[in-house]
């Protein structure tokens, strides 16, 4: 552990000491949040009395920082709220070298919210969700090397290679006879690609804003609804009944009609991921089987 801390210090250090290059007026804190999913960390500093976030990609492609940033300054032009990025020696994002690793790194605004999660919560952020997609359906994608694919395929790639799990978590068969049934139109574009609760900035039980692009690619617009359904049924803020207020909450600002059945099955493919990546931690295995058996019913 005390290497592994090292190892990130050392790396703000650079940081640090490109800002000073720069006359930069900042105050680093030491807290450090370390993703080992994408090999990322993220470390708060006040910058000329403006709280930033410094999100730092160990051997990142930049290509992906570089479309990452680009899509999030399409949206903000487009008056979806997301975070400002700070430039840095004229560049939006730098590069680093640190022990043969390349090292990437930005400064996005810092933007703070509440806990308030209710089921009118949800239907805003939906609405506003269903907003944002319709402003990325014009996007064009500049790094083609972004691969395409929606959660249905990964949901059927998971049952296929996760048998075990699956059986104990609910029936295959009917699974994967449900996920046949759905027609994967070649109907792709830009989404955010992780909005759980805490890359949704709310305020008073009112959407805010959105967090974290890193994972953001070619994809339906169910995989983020989907995602969105599963993070509030995980914390017991709606129920499954909610999905199809849900969808027409979206539907009603978006011309784009969502799939209902590609929906529950994306929110299924979460939980299923969330359990097979955390299986030895989770305590009560019943709850998310329940609830993948009750999107497999609507």
């Amino acid at each position: 552990m005390g290497c592994f801390v090292l190892f990130w210090d050392e790396i703000y250090c650079q940081i640090n000491a490109l800002l000073l290059h720069c006359q930069i007026n900042f105050y680093s804190t030491n807290d450090i949040y370390y993703n080992p999913v994408d090999s990322s960390s993220v470390r708060l500093y006040l910058i000329n009395d403006v709280k930033y976030y410094a999100k730092v990609f160990l051997n990142r492609d930049p290509k992906l920082v570089h479309e990452e940033l680009t899509f999030m300054r399409y949206l903000k032009k487009n008056d979806i709220m997301v975070p400002g990025v700070l430039l840095i020696d004229k560049n939006e994002f730098n590069e680093i070298s640190y022990n043969g690793n390349k090292v990437v790194f930005f400064f996005a605004r810092e933007v703070s919210g509440d806990d308030v999660v209710d089921r009118e919560t949800l239907f805003d952020i939906v609405r506003n969700i269903a907003k944002m997609h319709s402003v990325s359906r014009k996007y064009k994608i500049e790094n083609k090397e972004r691969l395409a694919k929606c959660n249905i395929e990964r949901l059927h790639l998971l049952v296929k290679d996760s048998k075990k799990l699956v059986d104990k978590m609910c029936s295959r068969k009917k699974l994967e006879l449900i996920i046949n049934e759905v027609d994967v139109k070649n109907k792709y574009s830009m989404i955010h690609g992780d909005l759980h609760k805490k890359n949704i900035i709310t305020r008073k039980g009112k959407f805010y804003g959105l967090i974290d692009f890193s994972d953001c690619r070619l994809g339906h617009f169910e995989d983020d609804i989907g995602k969105i359904v599963q993070s509030f049924l995980t914390v017991k803020a709606c129920n499954i009944g909610d999905v199809k207020k849900v969808i027409r909450e979206y539907n009603s600002v978006n011309n784009y009609i969502l799939n209902t059945k590609e929906v529950l099955l994306s929110c299924v493919y979460h939980i299923l991921y969330f359990v097979n990546v955390n299986y030895d931690y989770i305590s009560d295995i019943e709850q998310y089987s329940h609830t993948i058996e009750l999107c497999m019913q609507e």
